[in-house]
């Protein structure tokens, strides 16, 4: 249920309390990973943290490397969205280096891209640029489009950063092109309207906000839905609209 993760939790407990009652560990570390990350879609990170360490611990006693990987790159993520950009950073380097060693390259990009916004999270945008373009080779090698999308909209932040807005904004135009999932159609459309605002090309920023904002409420991601209503929020500073920028700043904060 992927994108009502609040309908999937009843499932979820339910297969925890199968897969408990049959000893089955392995299957009860993966039903941990998946409360895990319902819970961090709905933007609570501490019971998130909770479940993914549990199904860590049992991934790891149980000697399964793909699952371990997968359980410090998910982790990785919830300590990003707390804040705590090392900790994010060592779970992304153990869960690179594990990718790494079981030949897993799409994986490994995966995790790139997400050190990507640690260095952002941190403002070095040099490392950033550098992680994010290793995540795009390795993409290209594999002829994968899976992740690619976030890595070009980071990119096209980044040459942003730098000054250079048309070629960003292109990067952006022609990832639109495609068809793409709601999750990365918001990514992209959150991304070019907050490069239009600080353009000033008002109008075109306005309207791909709100786009990207209904495409995040159709996945129903709080951490991307907050992303939004951030940049929203950049669009009404720019513009002088206080009472736009009260209500999306009280959103952000209302989501964590």
């Amino acid at each position: 249920q992927r994108h009502q993760p609040e309908q999937a939790v009843p499932y979820l407990e339910r297969a925890l309390q199968l897969k408990e009652g049959i000893a089955d560990r392995r299957g009860t570390g993966v039903v941990y990973n998946h409360l895990g990350v319902v819970a961090f879609r709905q933007g609570d990170t501490v019971t998130a943290e909770a479940h993914l360490t549990q199904a860590l611990e049992i991934f790891e006693a149980i000697g399964a490397p793909y699952r371990v990987g997968l359980a410090y790159a998910n982790l990785g993520l919830v300590r990003l969205a707390q804040g705590k950009y090392t900790q994010a950073h060592d779970c992304f380097e153990r869960a690179i280096a594990i990718m790494e060693s079981i030949g897993d390259e799409l994986s490994v990009s995966v995790c790139l891209t997400n050190q990507g916004l640690v260095a952002l999270c941190e403002l070095d945008r040099d490392r950033a640029r550098d992680l994010f373009r290793e995540a795009r080779r390795l993409i290209q090698r594999a002829g994968s489009s899976f992740g690619r999308s976030e890595v070009l909209s980071n990119l096209a932040f980044v040459a942003a950063w730098d000054g250079e807005f048309d070629a960003a904004e292109r990067i952006l135009r022609e990832l639109l092109a495609e068809d793409l999932p709601p999750h990365d159609a918001a990514t992209a459309l959150a991304t070019l309207g907050a490069i239009l605002t600080v353009v000033g090309r008002n109008d075109e920023a306005v309207m791909s906000l709100a786009r990207a904002t209904d495409a995040a409420e159709e996945t129903r991601n709080l951490d991307l839905l907050r992303f939004c209503h951030a940049n929203t929020a950049l669009y009404a500073a720019a513009t002088g609209q206080d009472a736009l920028f009260e209500a999306t700043t009280t959103l952000v904060a209302r989501e964590g």
